[in-house]
Formats: structure tokens, sequence, C-alpha cells
């Protein structure tokens, strides 16, 4: 089978490049659609029973993170059932420097000229004391103002380019917040409850216990490869400035974005009533597991040796059966390693022989606290 790295370096490929005009997004594009979804749509995804797929990417021009949910491309009177997945998929992956942004229309001016703008914008951004109370729900709503060409926006926004969502967010912890707790919550389907109606949201859920179990699971995929930098007196030449501007500000983002993850647990506590022995306790267990290789004991042999391998494994639309292997071992010692998914499996009573009871139960809550 033809992989998605062959066909980019195929010379037919960049003979089209040549002689269309076209770029090299609209050329991954193309093949993620060929190779991949075969023209399917977001409609095609985002099904009731199936799980809620949101991808982000990065806005070049202002470095917030746009979201491929519905409501966001309300803001740019647009409708994601219509979009292929493909253009998604290439902008919440479009590398900077090695690849060219992906362009979107707004046709708020165009398409929804005159139409209102919703409350909870015009709410935040008129409020006296909004900036200082949420600073960020304060910039969700500007942004989403600008977006919508209300008459006092800062920036006249009639093109979109989008990079890799990573330079923002290489966790998705924003996207995971707004789809939980901010008005572009993602509405749910809860059954057997008669508590919640079909616009509910999982924040909703969460507060009247509808939910009692709710695992965050959020997976670095990042590479830490050692590199000769440090070790030689000559300065680093343009090859090697690329890759570090394409790959360091990723990771630095990365870390101070772990932090974030802090704001969606206290968000998630407080949804379920800031938890036993308080008055409005809904019964809600929240099991936060963070995957990172950084977890990996050096001091173990077999720790180090399994880092070493899996930090190597390049970042490329295709992978060799032997690095999959190194990923799947590295997966599962770190997750099968971590006190709050063991934890897990106790409080649902599924036995397992890596079951730590005293290190699950201890190790947990101090992560959780």
């Amino acid at each position: 089978m033809r992989t998605l790295g062959i066909d980019a370096v195929n010379p037919i490929t960049w003979f089209r490049l040549a002689f269309t005009g076209s770029s090299r997004i609209d050329v991954v594009e193309q093949l993620f659609d060929d190779q991949l979804f075969k023209g399917r749509t977001f409609r095609d995804l985002n099904q009731p029973g199936k799980p809620y797929l949101i991808l982000n990417a990065t806005d070049m021009a202002s470095g917030e993170i746009f979201a491929f949910t519905p409501k966001r491309f309300d803001d740019i009177c647009s409708d994601l059932d219509k979009e292929p997945i493909s253009a998604g998929v290439a902008a919440s992956s479009a590398v900077p420097i090695v690849l060219s942004p992906v362009a979107f229309r707004n046709y708020s001016v165009s398409y929804c000229q005159g139409r209102s703008m919703p409350q909870w914008i015009t709410t935040r951004l008129d409020g006296r004391y909004a900036p200082y109370l949420n600073l960020a729900t304060f910039r969700l709503a500007g942004y989403a103002y600008d977006l919508r060409r209300g008459p006092k926006s800062l920036r006249d926004i009639e093109y979109l380019y989008f990079l890799d969502g990573g330079l923002a967010d290489n966790l998705a912890i924003h996207g995971l917040l707004e789809t939980i707790s901010s008005p572009y919550a993602a509405p749910i389907i809860a059954r057997g409850s008669s508590n919640l109606g079909p616009a509910s949201t999982i924040l909703d859920a969460l507060s009247t216990g509808a939910i009692k179990k709710l695992a965050v699971v959020v997976v670095n995929a990042r590479a830490g490869g050692a590199n000769t930098i440090s070790q030689t007196a000559s300065r680093p030449g343009v090859v090697g400035m690329v890759e570090s501007v394409v790959s360091v500000p990723i990771n630095s983002t990365t870390a101070s974005v772990s932090s974030q993850m802090e704001v969606l647990l206290q968000t998630l506590n407080a949804a379920g009533g800031g938890g036993a022995g308080n008055p409005g306790f809904t019964g809600l267990e929240v099991y936060a597991v963070q995957v990172d290789f950084d977890q990996l004991r050096l001091a173990d042999p077999v720790h180090r040796a399994l880092r070493d391998k899996a930090n190597q494994i390049p970042t490329l639309w295709s992978i060799s059966a032997e690095n999959r292997d190194v990923l799947e071992q590295a997966g599962t010692l770190l997750l099968r390693q971590h006190p709050c998914f063991q934890r897990l499996l106790l409080d649902m009573g599924i036995g397992a022989d890596f079951i730590d009871p005293t290190f699950a139960k201890t190790g947990c809550r101090q992560a959780s606290d």
C-alpha cells in the first residue's frame, strides 16, 4: 500500500505544485482525502452515539486556538457538517515552514451581515468587571466578536489561515475546557437520565450527577530526542535553526499548557459539588491520567531504553512496524503504571495483575488534590 509520505515526495506531486499553483498543504489535504477519508465530511463523524471529535488549529494572525466545532463555525457563518475531514486534519497538522497554512473564508459579512450578536458575547465584553473576573473568557468573547465582524471589531477578519494546533496548545486542554464549561460546550444526550434534555452539556451532566465517573486521559505525543547543539562550539546553521523554530516553541507551549490541566480538574471538581463531604457532592469521581515519556524512570534500564527508542521515532505520515511496537510498549507501560488509571480499574471492579491498591489510592488522590 502506498503511503502519504511516498506520495508527498513523488515528482509528479511537485510538478503539480509548479504548474497549477497549488500549495504544499493543498497537496497534503488531497492526499488525506484520497487515501484516508474518501470525501467524507464532519457530518459523517459527529453523530449521536459516536465519540465527539474536535480538531484544533492555530489562527496564524492572532495565535488563537480555532476548534473545529459547530458553534465555532457559526462564528464565521459556515457549516462544519459540510467541511471535508481532510481540511480539518490538514489544518490541525500544518507544521510551520514545512507546510503552508490552510486558508478558510470568513462569510460573516457576505452571508450573515446584520445578524444579532449572541448575548454571552455582549455580556462578557460590555460587563464592567468582565476583564478582571475571567480574562480567558473575556478574550474568547473578543475573538468570537471579531470573527462575527461586530461593528466595533478590533480586527477585520476576511480570511483565516491555520497552522498546527500544537503551536498554541499541543495537549488540546483549551479545547477540552471549551467543550465542557464554555459557551462553546458540546450538547450531549444522557441516556437513562430524566434530569437532562437533549441540549444538555457535559457540565450539566456532571452537576446533576448523571455522570458518576469521568476519566480524563491526556497523551503528550511530543518527541524529545537528543541533539548535538549543546556539544559543539560551532553556531547552528540554517537547518538547525529551522528545526529549532519548528519544535522548541511547541514543546515550550506544551509545558505551559500542562498547568491548564489543573484548571480543568478544578472545573470538574466544582461541577461535582467539590468532593465527598460537601453538601452539593453528586458522587462524581474524576480520574486524571496524564501520559508523558518523562514518566519513564531513567534509573530503570528497561524504561530508559524504551524512552530512548520512542524519542527517536520521526514525525512522519507513515510508521514502521518496529516503531509501532515501541509506541505500543511505551503507551501500555505508562498507562498501567499511572496511579489514577489503576484507581479507575479498582473502582470499576476490574482486576489486573499490575494494580497496586495502596499506590493507586494514595497516588491518585495526590494527583487530583
